[in-house]
């Protein structure tokens, strides 16, 4: 069965199509505040997918989409001061690219009960974007990039052979 045959493959890539038309076009300026509530829907059910694969997001390069909308300029985005649209993708590119660097990953736990499941999510809420960031990788967010930095340059020296 091909990617074009699945539906969870073309759900993922109609979630692209939607967020590139809304944040990335060209032809139109960007989203009415009205619409802002719309897409926050979405952004929710795509961070909370639990099915996204490496495969999904080679077809869809919904990645690619979401690192755009990270490093739009806070104008482009309607009440993001809001929602956080941009601070979401990036936590999304994020998962993702751990994703494509473990693409088995452990399964997910599956909580005992709703309580125990509740009490995650309101400790995530109250820890807010940054803090799930911080949780994921276990360091402050900084820290990754140079850590990343840091490694490319080690590599391009021995490359270099000095």
């Amino acid at each position: 069965m091909s990617l074009r045959d699945d539906p969870e493959a073309i759900m993922v890539l109609a979630w692209r199509h939607k967020l590139q038309k809304a944040f990335l076009s060209n032809a139109r300026l960007p989203p009415d505040q009205d619409e802002m509530p719309e897409f926050d829907a979405l952004f929710t059910i795509i961070e909370q997918y639990q099915n996204m694969s490496v495969t999904y997001l080679t077809f869809s390069k919904i990645r690619k989409v979401m690192r755009r909308i990270c490093f739009l300029h806070p104008n482009k985005v309607p009440r993001d001061d809001e929602f956080r649209f941009r601070d979401r993708a990036k936590v999304l590119m994020n998962q993702w690219h751990q994703l494509r660097l473990n693409p088995n990953p452990p399964q997910s736990r599956i909580y005992e009960s709703e309580d125990e499941s509740a009490a995650v999510t309101q400790r995530m809420a109250r820890l807010g974007l940054e803090g799930v960031q911080r949780a994921m990788f276990h360091l402050p967010s900084s820290s990754l990039y140079a850590r990343e930095r840091r490694r490319r340059q080690v590599t391009a020296r021995r490359i270099r052979g000095h």
